[in-house]
């Protein structure tokens, strides 16, 4: 109240065409306190407000309020400048300069005096109403006026670009996180391409995160493997490649990738028709895993493919070896049994011619028949049903004769007795012949019912009744034909 009894005191003068007094600094500084407590964004009364303060840190928070008002307000960041750097101080352009008095010894014209009285007058006037608009402030908030006795806490500089609230960002195992769902509908629906980009993804966000690592071996695993059921194993061993160096048991990926490598590199033989060398790389395929792929095709063809190559060289021993080897892989191929059953016979040596004139005794076996018949000069005297050898064990075709007849000869390798024995010819070690059905340790009949049927280990079997009759009627030396 007292300023604004001072200013209408000011005004009461200035009509009487007394001078008004210029507001003191701190009167001034009172005034625009009050204002910017009544209107925050006066961005005028700050500039000015910051001009009258004393110290560097209140001229500062002045002129940050008004840059917060206006970014683009170029004084204030002038003088925020000059203060940073130390050019100006709260006594230098903040000291209101007063108007020069006219030289001494001079009276000043009228007209000067008029001028001069118009614009103190206007002056006072607005100082009246500025204080009673800061009355009008005190009385409704009931606060006090801003002071500078105590210095504001600095605010800090102006932002001079509207200021963005950044949404949090999230931590790694929050986006590792996000990133199971998509790995989990990869893996059933079995698309291995888009599990490991998934995974490649995670390993980008944590190349550390706990599973990673089995993760993506087993994702390559499963993709291998499937490959391999679609006979692309080309594929699937560069990705056991790439599986060894993510699993922690690269032993057991080794094994599967080495297997892969060996069928590729017996299937590249078998492409160039190197026989013998494409039937080594698959039958270390096929020891491992005989269903791997195609492995027992390709190398059932590549043995009889190298023994037709050995029998056009008139090479019987090797053409004979590999045609058992192809027997092993497919026992049930007949086309195989009866080409072997060829090479061995002309591998045996004729039997002795039986003498003109002899008895005519004679024994017949039919293998692709499974029959056996009795001879006695033109006469057939028995047409029996029998078994030969069973595949990969298949009897010799060929001439033979009866070596020599036992009761009932002991097999040792097969722990059988076998009753009305007839040895016809050498099977290496052993002595293959004509034989009644072979009794086992606890005198149950072996192959009871499969007669006509090749169950053997490679010798002639009858019924009990009919290999005792041929014993009894064939004599050493009797011949015996075995032929497909």
């Amino acid at each position: 109240m007292m300023d604004s009894m001072q200013c209408t005191a000011d005004a009461e003068a200035a009509r009487k065409g007394m001078p008004c007094p210029t507001p003191s600094r701190e009167g001034m500084r009172h005034i625009l306190a009050q204002l910017v407590r009544r209107e925050p964004g006066h961005e005028r009364a700050w500039l000015r407000l910051a001009s009258l303060a004393d110290k560097p840190q209140e001229q500062r928070y002045c002129l940050c309020r008004v840059l917060r008002l206006n970014p683009e307000n170029r004084l204030a960041l002038r003088r925020l400048r000059q203060l940073d750097a130390g050019i100006i101080s709260p006594d230098g352009p903040s000291t209101v300069t007063a108007e020069p008095s006219p030289p001494t010894g001079r009276s000043r014209p009228r007209w000067l005096f008029g001028h001069w009285f118009a614009v103190w007058f206007v002056a006072a006037v607005m100082l009246v109403v500025l204080a009673i608009l800061a009355a009008q402030a005190w009385l409704a908030t009931g606060s006090t006026a801003l002071s500078f006795s105590t210095a504001p806490t600095p605010s800090p500089a102006p932002t001079l670009t509207p200021t963005v609230t950044a949404t949090p960002t999230p931590s790694s195992a929050e986006r590792v996180a996000g990133q199971i769902p998509a790995l989990e509908r990869a893996w059933q629906a079995r698309d291995w391409a888009a599990a490991v980009n998934v995974l490649d993804g995670i390993g980008a966000i944590d190349g550390g995160y706990p599973g990673l690592a089995a993760a993506r071996c087993d994702t390559f695993l499963h993709w291998a493997q499937d490959l391999v059921s679609q006979q692309d194993v080309q594929q699937a061993y560069t990705l056991y490649c790439r599986a060894v160096s993510v699993c922690d048991d690269a032993t057991a990926v080794q094994g599967r990738r080495s297997l892969a490598l060996q069928y590729l590199s017996g299937q590249w033989r078998y492409d160039h028709q190197q026989w013998e060398q494409a039937a080594q790389a698959l039958q270390e395929v096929y020891d491992t895993d005989p269903d791997y792929v195609e492995t027992r095709t390709l190398l059932h063809a590549s043995y009889v493919a190298w023994g037709q190559e050995q029998l056009a060289q008139g090479r019987l021993q090797p053409a004979r070896e590999a045609y058992e080897a192809a027997l092993k892989v497919k026992p049930d191929d007949p086309t195989t049994a009866a080409a072997l059953g060829e090479i061995r016979a002309k591998l045996k040596p004729a039997a002795t011619p039986t003498p003109a004139n002899s008895t005519g005794k004679r024994i017949e076996v039919n293998i692709s028949q499974q029959r056996m018949y009795v001879w006695q000069g033109n006469a057939l005297l028995h047409n029996w049903v029998c078994s030969t050898g069973e595949p990969g064990r298949n009897t010799a075709a060929g001439h033979f004769r009866v070596l020599d007849k036992i009761p009932e000869a002991w097999a040792s390798t097969w722990n059988l007795r076998m009753p009305y024995w007839m040895g016809i010819y050498q099977a290496g070690s052993l002595e293959n012949g004509i034989h009644a059905l072979p009794i086992l340790p606890n005198g149950k009949t072996l192959w009871a019912g499969y007669l006509g049927t090749p169950v053997s280990f490679g010798c002639v079997i009858l019924s009990t009744e009919n290999a005792r009759t041929l014993y009894n009627w064939a004599e050493v030396g009797t011949p015996v034909w075995i032929h497909y």
